[in-house]
C-alpha cells in the first residue's frame, strides 16, 4: 500500500513537470511570434538591407556603397519611443532596432513595445549618452535559435573567421546619420571586464589606451585598426559556456565610414 502511494506520488510530480514544460514551451512560442509581428511593423519604417553591409571594401576608410536612404526615427518613436538605433548586418542575420531603457533590465525580456519575449531587445547600455558615445555598448540575447545576437559567437570558430574575415562590418542607423562599423576585436571576456564594460570616455590617450588594448586581446587579427580617434562600439551576449558564471562574447567594431553622405 505505502509503495502504490509513493508510486502515485511520483506519477503525479511527473505530471506537473511535464505540463511545466509544455506551459514554457507554449509561451517561449507565443513571444517568438509577437517578436516577430513587432519586428515586421517595425521594419516599415527603414529601409532594405543595403549593399554596403553585404559588399566587402578593400579598406575600412572606403565607400563603395549606394547611399542608404534613412530611417524615419520620428514615426518610429512615435510608437516606441526608446527606439535610439538600427543595425543591420545579414550575416549574422541582424536587422533589429536598438533601444535603451531606464535600466538594463528594462528590455532584457520585453520587446521595444513593452510586451514579454523571452528574446528580448537588443538594448544599448542604460548608462550610455548616445550610442554615438566613444564607447557604447549594446546588449542582446545568445539565442539558440540564431535570433537576437546569437550568431555572434560564430566569430569565435578559426573557420567562420577565415571565411568571412571581408565581411566583419555592419551598418549602424542612427537620427544623426548611418555609419559603418569594421570589426576591430573578437573577445572571450568576463561580464564584470573593465577592459571592456566602461563608458563615458572622452576623445584623448585614456581612450586610446583602452581602444588599443581591445585591439591587442583580438583572439585572430583583423584588418580595422583602432587608432582612438573614432568612436567604438561593443556588441555583447552571453557565451553558450560559461553564460551563468559571467562568460561573455564581445566584438569590437570602429566607427568607419559614412554611406549617407555618399
Amino acid at each position: 500500500m505505502k509503495g502504490r502511494t509513493i508510486w502515485r506520488a511520483v506519477q503525479w510530480l511527473a505530471g506537473l513537470t511535464a505540463l511545466a514544460a509544455l506551459g514554457i514551451l507554449l509561451r517561449n512560442g507565443a513571444g517568438r511570434g509577437q517578436s516577430e509581428r513587432v519586428f515586421a511593423r517595425m521594419r516599415q519604417y527603414r529601409p532594405a538591407a543595403a549593399a554596403a553591409v553585404t559588399t566587402p571594401a578593400p579598406s575600412p576608410a572606403e565607400t563603395a556603397a549606394p547611399t542608404p536612404p534613412p530611417i524615419d526615427f520620428a514615426a518610429l518613436r512615435q510608437t516606441w519611443p526608446d527606439v535610439v538605433a538600427w543595425i543591420q548586418w545579414p550575416l549574422m542575420g541582424l536587422d533589429l532596432p536598438i533601444v535603451q531603457g531606464d535600466t538594463n533590465e528594462t528590455y532584457l525580456r520585453a520587446l521595444p513595445d513593452g510586451s514579454w519575449s523571452n528574446g528580448g531587445s537588443l538594448f544599448l547600455e542604460a548608462n550610455s549618452e548616445s550610442v554615438l558615445d566613444w564607447h557604447a555598448i549594446v546588449y542582446g540575447h545568445n539565442m539558440q535559435d540564431g535570433s537576437m545576437f546569437g550568431q555572434l559567437k560564430r566569430w569565435l570558430e578559426e573557420d567562420f573567421y577565415r571565411e568571412h574575415r571581408d565581411e566583419a562590418f555592419f551598418l549602424l542607423y542612427t537620427p544623426e546619420g548611418v555609419w559603418r562599423y569594421d570589426l576591430f576585436s573578437i573577445e572571450r571576456v568576463q561580464s564584470t571586464d573593465p577592459g571592456v564594460y566602461r563608458l563615458l570616455y572622452q576623445p584623448g590617450e585614456t581612450f586610446a589606451a583602452f581602444a588599443r588594448a581591445m585591439e591587442t586581446r583580438t583572439l585572430y587579427p583583423m584588418e580595422a585598426r583602432a587608432d582612438g580617434e573614432r568612436p567604438v562600439l561593443t556588441l555583447s551576449t552571453c557565451d553558450s559556456a560559461g553564460a551563468a558564471r559571467g562568460n561573455r562574447v564581445a566584438l569590437h567594431a570602429v566607427q568607419a565610414a559614412r554611406p549617407d553622405q555618399g
